[in-house]
């Protein structure tokens, strides 16, 4: 459990920075970025799982 707890924790921490490093490229990216992790947020709300994002 508390294993999962840290990769949660590592995971979240790269998807935060992620956009940032992404910056560095131009802001196109950053947009990119953006939309695609919404577009997964948006996925695993509505489906409630993991593995239904491959069928969003």
């Amino acid at each position: 459990m508390k294993n999962k707890i840290v990769v949660f924790l590592v995971c979240a921490a790269l998807l935060l920075a992620l956009p940032l490093f992404a910056a560095q490229f131009g802001q196109g990216w950053v947009r990119i970025l953006a939309i695609a992790m919404l577009y997964v947020l948006l996925c695993y709300w509505c489906h409630g799982s993991f593995w239904s994002l491959l069928w969003c």
